[in-house]
């Protein structure tokens, strides 16, 4: 009887115990969740998860329609992303790194976006409800979720009949210190030890498919999860998880005998530990899941999308939110011309932006000296154009254009590795343009210093011919440059657009507003002024420059 009112009081424990836990590990998730919505992501991802978030997105790579990875570089979209990933599972984050590569050109998956991110701005219990779950399925740190899903087919069986030998070891064992008391010892001991050598290298052995296998437990029962909470306004996503969860009715029963804990620790966890290295039970549960899974790849990948969908635009509603009301729209689009139309236009990772109002059925070019915002403009339009039919907002009071494709030409450096000097790199990042321009899918190009890397006769007779070449067809272009001459040779293809400065107190002040028309300063000379250079120098250097302005003529050093 004593015997039994301790074993009692020791289960009661361990469930009161497991209780505590499970509602310490809510709370602090909530938390969490009040917390960090409404600002930026600052979860650190390390260099090797980067090389894998991207898996999901390459499986369905559009060459020539999705933003590649000259264009990801150029507009610096991997901060941005990182700003915004405020998702709590692995696969909302590959989602969202997906939907950023991708600009919709289809209404119907443009409204869906547009409905979960205002349903998530406006419903604070929808809101935490989900990202409770996809904070409790988690994330993984090291590989990509939909990589492994084809991996699992290259995964190794388990040694089942090993297993059942050591179970019955330690049960044999067991039995004989019960039937003969101390002397029986010894055995137990003994199959202890046996059975947890065994268990770590039968662990070993599978390890680098168990983390995954962990992991989709944890998403099966994080969807499970999302089931049980009725909510009509997601009822389309509910129904297809539904279906999706009755594939895995053999695979969820007796899952807890895996551990599915995002942070773990728990006493009754530990618990379960010794329990698994005695008995195996994970061992032989896993080797029954990995044969199902190897068997469900395509509802596998439609639960991964939708809840990668669910989660990834809680991220963007919580960005919206970071944003504010006043500081972003929702986007109009229009299909009968090729034209945009701003106003309050703005960069989002440019401290206190200057904004900008413009409208344009032209391609467009815009001069100005260095620094004077040149480049941020260009930036700043092409990062609107990409969010604005990616994840519905526009960093602006007012956004009006037409669905386009979007390539850019800009921040390019010569490749040391592939020995190629910077006007092949420049050459070749143009041609690929030239290449994906669709007489169907307009397309919007944003190209700084077209050429810059070749001599002033050869750079202003080739980019004239190429910049009118995109403006004759359905692109808009928009393009920086240096060269005056341009804005005079394609006048009749491009709007003028210009930014200046001023030289206040010896010192050069950029005012960052965009203007119509062409350059007409010339600050860089006086630059050297005031950076010291001897006065002999600059003062020849504006006399030649006045009289090639005159003449048209460089006067020849004697």
């Amino acid at each position: 009887m004593q015997w039994f009112i301790i074993l009692f009081a020791v289960i009661a424990f361990i469930i009161g115990k497991a209780i505590y836990d499970k509602i310490t590990i809510k709370k602090k998730i909530m938390r969490k969740l009040h917390r960090n919505w409404g600002c930026l992501s600052t979860e650190e991802i390390s260099h090797e998860r980067r090389q894998t978030i991207s898996s999901y997105y390459n499986s369905r790579r559009e060459e020539g329609m999705d933003i590649d990875e000259i264009t990801w570089q150029d507009l610096d979209l991997e901060t941005l992303f990182l700003h915004m990933n405020q998702t709590g599972s692995a696969m909302g984050e590959e989602y969202l790194y997906s939907v950023l590569h991708k600009p919709v050109l289809s209404d119907d998956e443009y409204e869906k976006r547009r409905y979960l991110i205002d349903l998530y701005e406006k419903r604070e219990n929808i809101r935490f409800s989900l990202g409770k779950i996809f904070q409790e399925i988690g994330k993984l740190r090291k590989i990509s979720i939909y990589e492994y899903l084809n991996y699992l087919d290259s995964c190794e069986k388990g040694r089942v009949w090993l297993n059942i030998i050591c179970i019955l070891g330690l049960l044999v064992s067991v039995g004989i210190t019960v039937f003969y008391g101390f002397s029986g010892l010894f055995l137990v001991f003994c199959s202890i030890g046996i059975n947890m050598y065994v268990y770590y290298k039968e662990k070993a052995r599978v390890g680098k498919y168990y983390d995954v296998l962990l992991y989709f437990i944890r998403v099966l029962y994080g969807a499970r999860k999302l089931t049980k909470y009725k909510a009509p306004e997601i009822s389309e996503y509910i129904v297809v998880i539904e279906t999706v969860l009755k594939e895995f009715r053999g695979f969820r029963s007796g899952a807890f005998l895996i551990n599915t804990t995002v942070d773990g620790g728990s006493f009754f966890d530990i618990f379960m530990d010794y329990i698994r290295m005695l008995f195996h039970v994970d061992l032989l549960k896993f080797n029954q899941m990995v044969k199902i899974l190897q068997s469900k790849k395509e509802p596998l990948e439609l639960l991964f999308q939708t809840v990668g969908v669910l989660d990834a635009m809680y991220a963007v509603a919580s960005y919206r939110t970071y944003l504010g009301q006043d500081n972003f729209s929702e986007p109009v689009f229009v299909k009968d011309s090729l034209s945009i139309e701003v106003k309050g236009l703005y960069h989002p990772l440019v401290e206190n932006p200057v904004k900008a109002d413009f409208s344009e059925n032209k391609s467009v070019l815009v001069t100005g000296s260095n620094a004077s915002g040149k480049s941020t403009f260009l930036k700043a339009v092409a990062i609107n154009a990409l969010l604005s039919q990616t994840i519905c907002t526009s960093l602006s009071s007012y956004y009006k254009a037409r669905k386009c494709k979007i390539f850019s030409s800009m921040a390019l450096s010569d490749n040391i590795f592939e020995n190629e000097s910077y006007f092949i790199v420049e050459i070749k990042s143009l041609k690929r343009i030239l290449d994906y321009m669709d007489d169907d899918i307009p397309m919007l190009i944003f190209i700084d210093e077209v050429l810059r890397g070749t001599n002033t006769l050869e750079r202003i007779a080739a980019s004239s011919q190429i910049l009118y070449e995109f403006s004759k067809k359905n692109v808009l272009c928009f393009s920086a440059t240096h060269d005056i001459e341009l804005t005079h040779i394609l006048e009749n293809s491009y709007s003028n657009y210009h930014f200046t400065e001023d030289v206040v107190n010896g010192e050069v002040v950029f005012e960052y507003l965009l203007h119509p028309g062409r350059a007409t300063s010339r600050n860089a000379i006086k630059l050297l002024t005031m950076l010291g250079y001897p006065k002999e120098i600059v003062t020849k250097a504006e006399t030649a420059a006045n009289d090639y302005v005159k003449t048209g003529q460089w006067k020849i050093f004697e």
